[in-house]
């Protein structure tokens, strides 16, 4: 098996990866799992007055990354998007 690989029992479990090499705004991450100050979130294919549609994945809350409230603030969040990858070839810093 190989180094970063993950096993619970004999069944490879997933790992959650970035997608790109940089942070981008929350306005511009593609929808899917982002990370955000240790936390994972879920941005939607869709907007509403406040901007993308994005969720807290231990909650279920909606996203607001601490900015209370504010628009433009939340659109400009630097977030990491994510992606769960089911394989071995899978290269991840600890």
């Amino acid at each position: 098996m190989k180094k970063n690989a993950s096993r619970v029992g004999n069944t490879l479990r997933p790992v959650v990866v970035p997608t790109m090499r940089r942070r981008a705004s929350l306005a511009e991450c593609p929808p899917g799992l982002f990370l955000f100050n240790g936390d994972y979130g879920f941005k939607t294919e869709y907007s509403d007055d406040n901007g993308p549609e994005a969720y807290c994945l231990g909650s279920g809350e909606y996203f607001w990354g601490g900015t209370n409230g504010n628009t433009d603030k939340r659109r400009a969040l630097l977030v990491m998007p994510c992606e769960l990858r089911h394989n071995t070839e899978v290269s991840i810093e600890q």
